[in-house]
């Protein structure tokens, strides 16, 4: 497989036919050089197709990572059941194994498409004037290999979550980078589009917070009363 080099400048005209799938995945190994350079020449490459399929294999690849790590913290407490439920113990470490599958997977692939969605939203309020294809394919070039790795990280929970956090970091670098050749707009308005899903989740937090702490009042006031 010959690797893909990626072009840091240069005056050539941009390709614009899709990637074969290969090509990408030469891409991930590059994720380190995925300079804004990079993201303007590869817009005219987004191809629906390669981001669907980079993202299962992420999905899945996650899923099974995330199965590892739930091995390695050892089988389900069973200890709070019921003497007469013990034969039970290894149906329900079997239905654990699956639902963390079936969270993984399918919460990868919804997390990437819904976090998106949000940004492409954003983007187009703010004035930008890209696709929502273009995008989806930028975000999927470096998250592929990020997830990955942040996954493998999982398995090593002490020093892995430092490292996520450095990992976080540089895919927020990433995603205003993306924004910007996506919808060729300005850096501030890239970082306001990528930020915006991040403070719609904020609020919704604290909306469910406040709800929750309201509901808790009020049932420790009715309680009281009660008494």
């Amino acid at each position: 497989m010959s690797e893909v080099q990626i072009p840091l400048g240069g005056t050539a005209p941009p390709e614009t036919a899709p990637r074969p799938f290969l090509e990408v995945t030469d891409l991930w190994l590059q994720v380190h050089r995925m300079s804004e350079v990079f993201f303007a020449r590869e817009a005219g490459r987004a191809s629906a197709a390669n981001t669907i399929v980079s993202i299962l294999i992420l999905s899945v690849v996650s899923a099974i990572l995330s199965l590892a790590a739930s091995a390695l913290q050892g089988p389900v407490d069973t200890s709070w059941l019921p003497p007469e439920y013990s034969e039970y113990s290894q149906t329900l470490a079997t239905d654990n194994l699956g639902c963390t599958l079936c969270t993984s997977f399918f919460g990868t692939l919804l997390f990437f498409y819904a976090a998106n969605t949000l940004t492409y939203v954003g983007a187009r309020l703010l004035g930008g004037r890209g696709d929502f294809t273009t995008q989806a394919y930028l975000e999927s070039l470096y998250r592929v290999p990020i997830g990955i790795v942040s996954s493998l990280l999982a398995l090593v929970p002490i020093v892995g979550g430092l490292l996520k956090l450095v990992l976080w970091v540089l895919q927020l670098v990433y995603d205003v980078r993306a924004v910007k050749a996506a919808h060729d707009t300005t850096t501030g308005r890239a970082v306001a589009a990528v930020l915006a899903p991040v403070a719609a989740i904020l609020v919704l937090v604290c909306v469910a917070v406040a709800i929750l702490g309201a509901s808790i009042m009020e049932l420790i006031g009715n309680l009281s009363t009660g008494i």
